[in-house]
């Protein structure tokens, strides 16, 4: 019965506000709640659709070098593990970055934008700008080495409070099952 006076006498207190400020608020709450947003830009495409073809998925380590090694290292570190965890959660694949079998797709990446972005304080009232990462990535055929497919994927932080760099590798990572998903039409696999 508290749960239910304190969660009243909050919307109260929302609506009570002026409009400004309950809109920020509320803003603020659903980018803690989305925490990233992800989008691609897909530049070299192929002639046929190649979906539902690997069983496995590899990430390769992704390089800085069109920045010139301006990439803060922690990302580098952490980017590779977050994407293959979040492509894991999506289910699309037997094995992510485990077990290779002759139908494996590597994943190349080369971050060519990386802006941690302004802070964190000013972002939680929606002043300064969101950390941004994006990666050029090229899939290829594992086992012919054939380039499938280049596209630029995007992963933006929406969160304020959260670890920047933990959802920029996530984020990278729902960017290539959005790629996989909406160009290629790769759903989850049956259980």
């Amino acid at each position: 019965m508290t749960k239910r006076i304190i969660v009243l006498a909050f919307a109260v207190g929302l609506l009570s506000m002026s409009s400004g400020c309950a809109s920020t608020l509320l803003k603020s709450g659903y980018r803690e709640f989305k925490q990233f947003d992800t989008s691609f830009l897909a530049y070299e495409e192929p002639p046929t659709k190649w979906n539902q073809q690997f069983s496995a998925v590899t990430i390769e380590a992704v390089n800085d070098q069109p920045i010139n090694g301006r990439a803060p290292q922690e990302l580098l570190e952490k980017l590779v593990p977050l994407a293959s965890k979040q492509l894991a959660d999506s289910k699309m694949f037997r094995s992510v970055n485990g077990e290779s079998s002759d139908r494996t797709l590597l994943i190349r990446g080369e971050i060519i934008h990386v802006d941690g972005g302004g802070m964190a304080a000013t972002r939680t009232v929606g002043f300064g700008e969101s950390p941004l990462l994006i990666v050029r990535t090229t899939f290829v055929d594992g086992a012919s080495g054939n380039v499938l497919a280049r596209a630029n994927l995007v992963s933006k932080v929406e969160s304020a409070i959260q670890n920047s760099t933990d959802l920029l590798g996530r984020g990278y990572g729902a960017a290539i099952a959005k790629y996989l998903k909406e160009t290629q039409d790769y759903t989850k696999l049956p259980e």
